[in-house]
């Protein structure tokens, strides 16, 4: 985006915010661009303003499920070695949504790939007081508790590299490791660009997207296969897929 048509990108966002005091939309709006300019301080204080301003719940609840942006953003900036950035923004998420795991789940990542496992495990554990029972920051726990004790050299894979690997898999090659075992399922899970558009192949178990969930935006569907069409509707129906914007064949 250049520099002009985001002044006047911001601009509309404000202008929106102003004309419909009530609704998430002019933020969300106006963190995207942010996110896309790199301004991630300035996103955050767009999302600080929202949840200030915001009257109604429901509309808080909408903008925060908008902390995916920062998310994506961090993950990319994981892939790129830009890892204090990362963990910037990360700190950013816990700070924003503290009863979120989202933020903790990125900040554990980056000390991770920082190679320092017992800043990990402490994130973690913060999470998992402050997110009581939350089955993800428990896995993503127990998934680095074994990792360090495993000879599977994909679970043991740097961050960044296995990155590099899971950016060239088609959607039946991830699926195929996601049937390896839990470990597998949890790694190539972590990263949102391969998931983010997925086409389902027969036999696919749904179960195992537990992780990607988040990361889906459209859902492509053998239409042959009635049983994988009536278990993706009802997912969907339930909410699993928050950010979900295309289903179909």
């Amino acid at each position: 985006m250049a520099k002009r048509q985001y002044k006047e990108a911001l601009e509309d966002a404000v202008e929106m915010q102003i004309r419909v005091p009530g609704s998430y939309f002019g933020y969300s709006r106006a963190v995207q661009i942010h996110v896309i300019r790199d301004r991630f301080k300035a996103a955050f204080q767009t999302f600080k303003k929202g949840f200030d301003n915001l009257k109604q719940q429901q509309e808080i609840d909408t903008l925060a499920r908008s902390i995916y942006m920062l998310d994506t953003a961090a993950a990319d900036l994981g892939l790129l070695n830009q890892l204090e950035d990362a963990h910037e923004l990360a700190d950013m998420m816990v700070t924003l949504i503290p009863r979120s795991p989202i933020g903790y789940l990125r900040a554990g990542t980056v000390f991770l790939l920082q190679g320092r496992t017992d800043k990990a495990l402490d994130m973690y554990n913060r999470g998992i007081a402050r997110v009581q029972g939350n089955q993800q920051l428990i896995q993503h726990k127990e998934y680095v508790l074994r990792r360090f004790k495993s000879n599977d050299q994909i679970s043991r894979a740097p961050y960044d590299i296995l990155g590099w690997i899971v950016q060239y898999l088609d959607s039946h090659d991830l699926f195929t490791c996601l049937n390896v075992c839990y470990d597998w399922r949890v790694r190539f899970q972590q990263y949102p660009q391969p998931w983010r558009t997925i086409a389902l192949c027969n036999r696919t178990n749904l179960d195992f997207l537990e992780h990607a969930r988040a990361h889906i935006r459209a859902i492509y569907i053998p239409i042959t296969d009635i049983c994988m069409v009536n278990s993706c509707l009802k997912l969907v129906s339930g909410g699993a897929f928050p950010n979900l914007v295309h289903l179909g064949k």
